[in-house]
């Protein structure tokens, strides 16, 4: 499963299970999970009625490490607090300045993606792109620009040392794996005494 690639599985679900956008299943210790495969539905749960689709307690707290217990991890009263100080940065004028931008780090994305294929996208083939490491050096490029004001080039440096480090953290290898398993299932107090 692991050697598929990220989503293979979740993709193969959506494809081949009857479903109405949502695709509910059991995980460790029979935990419901739910998979969202239509934009209505993930307009539903993000946006309509984001606030009766909680997040699991224990992705919370294992996230939460790393990020902290901001915007993306808080619920309830608290999120709306944090949603509500955040929204003048959010504003339309606000967001609308960073267009341009937006708009040079997608084409300088897609060059690079291109330049990446040994097809050069030729129409007569079909290929399937891994878009999660490219949206994750574009993130930071536009992190750094529109935050910053400084070029990361991740983009077309994935080997710089900013985006190792970033890899490194939210891309373990296979024992940060584990111990990212050991750390849902097992007391923090345990984990950080395991070699």
């Amino acid at each position: 499963m692991m050697e598929a690639g990220p989503g293979h599985v979740l993709r193969s679900w959506a494809n081949s299970v009857p479903n109405n956008g949502i695709i509910r299943y059991l995980d460790f210790f029979n935990l419901d999970r739910l998979v969202v495969v239509s934009p209505a539905a993930l307009a539903e749960v993000l946006v309509h009625k984001c606030y009766d689709f909680e997040k699991p307690p224990q992705l919370r707290k294992g996230i939460s490490r790393i990020l902290g217990m901001g915007l993306f991890l808080s619920e309830g009263d608290v999120h709306k607090k944090q949603r509500k100080f955040l929204m003048p940065a959010f504003a339309y004028r606000h967001v609308k300045n960073m267009y341009p931008m937006f708009w040079d780090k997608s084409t300088e994305l897609v060059a690079a993606i291109t330049a990446s294929n040994p097809h050069n996208l030729d129409c007569d083939t079909w290929m399937s792109i891994e878009v999660n490491e490219w949206a994750s050096r574009a993130t930071l490029d536009i992190i750094g620009q529109g935050g910053f004001g400084q070029s990361f080039n991740a983009i077309q440096d994935p080997d710089n040392p900013l985006s190792r480090t970033y890899r490194g953290i939210f891309q373990p290898g296979r024992a940060g794996q584990m111990l990212g398993v050991l750390g849902f299932l097992l007391p923090q107090w345990l984990v950080r005494k395991l070699p």
